[in-house]
């Protein structure tokens, strides 16, 4: 359940939704909207733009009644050829769509948090769509989470299409988290556009860059924008960058560490470090190459 999302946060100083509702993450069946109301009503999903100690996107899906999260350094991409790395993460509660501030300094994942993107989906798997069954999606994706393969379609304010997060480190101690995102071949995918360049939020406007610069006016949840408190949500949890005069200082030396990463940002940099190593390793029979022609 929530159980891990409420270990990693303290509620009295951030402005966070505390998930106190109750959530059925486990697979109990839910009732439906259209049962109660006679109305159509699809999972939603939303994608949060979230500077902490790095910059990443936050991609979650709702399943069972929670956010079912992963952490995309990257962001997502309308190239069916990118495969972006996605670090599966704890799962959030349902208000937590709506939560767009700043997390304060010293809370896990402090930093600025824009709504980049949301709206409703529905499993596709097969050419097969479940947008006026709650319980159907919720069933397929469930099964989809177990088999480590999820199909789906987006309807959201800037994304559209079908898409697929596959798992790839299959159940090897420590890679059972490791996903990829990767967008499905239709009339929604570009080669050419970065979608990512489209920087503000769906909600306020803002962009990552505005809270930092100005804090949070505003911290808006599932109940509608309220006034931000400057001593734990309203300013920006980065340091304000020290101006010198005259001569340049030098350069430290800062150490990382890594224990004090949160799992995503742990992801994120073995993900780094991985691909350094592949450029090095290019880098390295490019050169051989060359040699052996001259």
């Amino acid at each position: 359940m929530l159980e891990e999302y409420k270990r990693k946060r303290d509620f009295k100083i951030t402005s966070e939704p505390s998930g106190e509702k109750r959530s059925t993450r486990k697979g109990a069946k839910t009732t439906s909207a259209k049962k109660k109301t006679g109305k159509k009503q699809a999972l939603t999903f939303v994608i949060q733009k979230h500077d902490a100690s790095r910059l990443h996107y936050d991609f979650r899906l709702e399943i069972d009644g929670v956010m079912v999260s992963w952490a995309v350094p990257k962001g997502p991409s309308l190239n069916s050829a990118d495969r972006r790395f996605a670090a599966m993460t704890e799962d959030h509660p349902m208000e937590y769509s709506d939560f767009e501030g700043v997390i304060p300094e010293h809370q896990y994942g402090a930093g600025e948090v824009i709504i980049w993107d949301r709206g409703t989906y529905s499993p596709d798997e097969d050419g097969v769509y479940s947008w006026d069954d709650k319980d159907e999606a919720n069933a397929r994706m469930r099964k989809g989470l177990s088999k480590g393969k999820l199909t789906f379609y987006l309807k959201g304010e800037k994304l559209e299409g079908s898409w697929t997060l596959v798992r790839f480190g299959g159940s090897k101690k420590g890679k059972e988290k490791d996903w990829l995102l990767i967008k499905h071949h239709d009339e929604f995918e570009d080669t050419e556009r970065d979608i990512t360049e489209e920087d503000a939020s769906v909600v306020s406007g803002q962009t990552i860059v505005d809270l930092q610069e100005n804090g949070a006016k505003k911290i808006w949840t599932r109940s509608g924008a309220k006034k931000a408190n400057p001593k734990t949500t309203g300013k920006s949890s980065k340091a304000p960058a020290k101006k010198t005069k005259g001569r340049k200082s030098a350069k430290k030396h800062v150490v990382l560490d890594e224990n004090k990463l949160s799992e995503e940002e742990q992801e994120a940099l073995r993900e780094h470090r991985t691909e350094k190593i592949r450029q090095g390793r290019e880098a390295a029979n490019s050169t051989k190459s060359k040699r052996r022609a001259s």
